[in-house]
């Protein structure tokens, strides 16, 4: 997909939107079934051709589109950003900061949360390495 990948809080990243119907998408843009996706979960996964974003659906609606290359806002790429840099881009600071967690690759990644923003960003070492457009609800 060629569209630049802005982040709209709350609301969308890029084309896809939270709330909207699946279908646009899997349709529209090419997104697939992830077949690493667990069919026994609540949620339904899908993944643009790049596996680069991924849309997560609840009763086919979107509820989150996480991406892990391209995350763009005010016209910085989140991704690749330092933890730093987001804090002051933003103006805030997380309303959570989970503790870290240690993935099968021996990478170590901390959790932090706007929820004010519907935005959840995973960072390694203090670099964002992937960024969530996510309704948190009232």
């Amino acid at each position: 997909m060629k569209e630049l990948w802005t982040w709209e809080p709350n609301k969308s990243l890029g084309p896809v939107a939270i709330g909207s119907a699946i279908e646009i998408y899997i349709d529209q843009h090419g997104f697939a079934y992830d077949e690493d996706s667990d069919p026994n979960d609540e949620w339904i996964s899908y993944a643009d051709k790049s596996s680069d974003v991924y849309i997560d659906t609840e009763d086919g609606l979107v509820v989150s589109i996480t991406a892990y290359r391209e995350f763009h806002y005010k016209h910085l790429n989140l991704i690749g950003a330092n933890i730093i840099e987001l804090g002051a881009l933003l103006e805030q600071v997380a309303d959570e900061a989970g503790e870290t967690v240690e993935f099968e690759d021996g990478d170590v990644k901390s959790c932090y949360e706007y929820k004010d923003l519907g935005l959840q960003i995973w960072a390694s070492h203090g670099v964002i390495t992937s960024a969530t457009c996510i309704s948190y609800g009232s």
